[in-house]
């Protein structure tokens, strides 16, 4: 029995190419069809035929991939306590690797309290005050790049989000689009050395794809989200997320109380972000970043005022070990003990994209399902997972959200139908009768069927 019928027809003309999708849709798992189908076929559109695929390879020990740039990229600091590849006296030979991204060069923190219940808000205050001008700050300048110099940094304010919250995260489809809210309304100012570490209250639980779960696969992660459609001073905006560490947390993310493990972790995130931000920069393909290495060996440093702070140890390729502190001097090479891959990227090879798809939906026949279809899409392009396609935007085309416009339906009573003879004669029809306005497909607009 017929269940569906799908076509992808491109068609180019003079100003861009047109992505025409017919359906016909007679039962209800088709909808599962069009979820798995559709939502790589989308994406392939937005930039139809002009980025080269390379096939992504992953870091081990992580459990997130490096596909080089990334609009939603992240590294979490595992529950378990890794350290496996080093000790504190140096007996291991790992070595992290520049792979030619940037770093912050002098960090500017602004912790984001998602909520005013968040707990420990004036001691995370007073940690980030402390944290970027201390000995801390030592080690990284290692890892600087042959144009930037690693060097102390400083707090710059706190934001507290008064508005209602939600009780469950995900990265990418809540917490990316709430920190470019943030910069498009003008609540944050990014440049390139802004590091916004975002803190939640107890009952919060955050999910991210293909990683897990808060306090379960992991304690914190730090990412950026491209913004360069938002903002003139930076492209990318550095951030960090932190659950609360009391509750499920509490016994999983370190050895000490709830405040030095989240201090603790909130070390960790901070000293991958100024060295690997958008996590093409330095990292270890096997071990990871220089946290990681030495995920959960704690150590201690005491402020002006007497007050001893719980820090994560961070890897030193110059001291061969994880330290507090290091004497290293800046350099921008290392050794390896073993060849790195670099990471794999998508190669743009100067065509068109489509800046902010309008999507109309064209029925073969009635179908009951389209109003759930309709719905879909009208969704899924204006939701955060078309964010993710923003990295992928040419010169004088930045990709956007875009939108859902309307549907056509073919009045057709056949069951089977061909490509050459049936679909695009009538979409030629169609557009000759100017159901789908032919000079507003041949404007700067873009369009997408």
């Amino acid at each position: 029995m017929q269940i569906w019928i799908c076509n992808h027809i491109f068609l180019q003309r003079d100003l861009g190419k047109l992505a025409f999708w017919i359906f016909s849709w007679t039962d209800l798992p088709c909808i599962r069809f069009l979820l798995m189908l559709h939502l790589p076929a989308l994406l392939l559109a937005v930039s139809p035929g002009i980025f080269g695929q390379i096939q992504p390879s992953f870091a081990g020990g992580s459990k997130v991939g490096r596909f080089g740039v990334a609009q939603a990229i992240s590294n979490s600091v595992s529950p378990s306590p890794v350290g496996q590849a080093t000790n504190s006296s140096g007996t291991a030979t790992v070595f992290v690797t520049n792979h030619g991204g940037s770093v912050i060069s002098n960090v500017e923190i602004t912790p984001i309290f998602y909520n005013a219940s968040v707990n420990y808000q004036s001691d995370l205050v007073s940690f980030y005050n402390f944290l970027p001008t201390s000995s801390y700050m030592s080690v990284f300048a290692q890892y600087s790049t042959s144009s930037q110099t690693i060097g102390t940094g400083r707090y710059v304010t706190s934001y507290t989000e008064t508005r209602a919250t939600k009780s469950l995260l995900n990265d990418t489809a809540d917490i990316q689009p709430y920190l470019r809210a943030l910069v498009q309304s003008g609540t944050l100012s990014p440049n390139a050395n802004s590091y916004y570490p975002l803190h939640t209250a107890p009952g919060i639980t955050i999910k991210q794809t293909g990683v897990g779960t808060s306090c379960v696969d992991f304690c914190g992660y730090h990412g950026a989200v491209y913004i360069a459609d938002l903002s003139a001073s930076t492209s990318w905006l550095n951030y960090a997320v932190i659950p609360d560490h009391g509750g499920p947390c509490q016994y999983v993310c370190g050895t000490g109380n709830v405040l030095q493990n989240l201090c603790s972790v909130a070390s960790h995130e901070l000293s991958e972000a100024i060295t690997d931000p958008q996590l093409r920069t330095w990292y270890n393909a096997a071990t990871n970043e220089i946290g990681d290495i030495c995920n959960s060996i704690q150590g201690s440093l005491v402020d002006s005022h007497g007050y001893k702070w719980t820090v994560q140890k961070n890897w030193s390729n110059s001291d061969k070990a994880c330290v507090l502190s290091s004497n290293a001097k800046p350099t921008t090479t290392s050794a390896v003990s073993t060849p790195s891959p670099s990471p794999t990227i998508l190669t743009y090879y100067q065509g068109p994209v489509l800046a902010n798809v309008e999507v109309t939906t064209i029925f073969w026949g009635p179908s009951s399902n389209q109003a759930r279809i309709e719905q879909y899409y009208e969704f899924i392009t204006n939701s955060g997972w078309m964010d993710i396609m923003s990295e992928y935007s040419a010169k004088g085309k930045i990709i956007g959200r875009g939108t859902w416009k309307a549907s056509l339906v073919r009045n057709s009573t056949g069951s089977t139908f061909d490509d050459v003879k049936d679909i695009q004669p009538y979409l030629s029809h169609i557009l000759w009768l100017a159901n789908l306005r032919d000079d507003v497909c041949l404007s700067e607009r873009d369009r997408y069927f």
